[in-house]
């Protein structure tokens, strides 16, 4: 029998899989953890819902660093809210603030449930006792030292700077930090993957 979709003004397409929105760039239907939700706020102006929790009409773009730019650019808000609006300038990285923070909040839960450690040596036992959801490299982390810490079953990224990973991780010089599966630590994970695919290849 043939699956009826109804679409919402968010673009939410209900039937029996997972719950897809449409990127008003792209056009692409995706999963509503590879997009941002922006909606009018205060003053008609467009602001990021990286939560999806704020009231009114919202619209969707993929959540990358690029993809927003052009929405900003082609004026691509003010179409898919169908009425004037105010985008600012620098919504891209107001974005990327805002998926930062959500990051760094996600790690910190990570650290007071013991999830979370830094370091080579720890990171690499870690691995070995098969432990490890996901690995954080600096950008500049030695090859050797990544290569060392490979693992075809574990998420890694390197795209973010030394001083990045330092920041959301609330520690100095921050070069291997390691997710250790558990309780949530998916949905942490999503969070961080958010942000690291936003800002990967942007000019922050």
């Amino acid at each position: 029998m043939e699956t009826v979709t109804q679409p919402n003004p968010d673009g939410l397409k209900q039937d029996r899989k997972a719950p897809e929105r449409t990127c008003i760039v792209t056009r692409e239907a995706c999963d509503k953890a590879q997009l941002i939700r922006f909606v009018e706020g205060p003053d008609s102006v467009v602001v990021p819902d990286v939560a999806g929790k704020l009231p009114g009409r919202g619209c969707w773009v993929k959540a990358q660093y690029a993809i927003v730019q052009r929405a900003v650019d082609e004026k691509r808000f003010a179409r898919a809210l169908k009425k004037p609006v105010n985008v600012p300038y620098d919504l891209s990285a107001q974005t990327a603030r805002l998926l930062e923070t959500r990051a760094e909040q996600s790690l910190a839960l990570a650290r007071k449930a013991g999830r979370a450690i830094q370091g080579f040596d720890k990171v690499h036992h870690a691995l070995l006792r098969g432990d490890v959801l996901a690995i954080l490299h600096a950008a500049d982390a030695a090859e050797d030292g990544k290569r060392k810490l490979a693992d075809a079953a574990v998420w890694q990224d390197s795209s973010l700077t030394r001083e990045q990973l330092s920041r959301i991780c609330g520690v100095e010089n921050a070069t291997h930090v390691a997710l250790l599966k558990g309780e949530g630590a998916e949905k942490m994970l999503q969070e961080i993957r958010r942000f690291t695919g936003f800002v990967e290849k942007s000019a922050l």
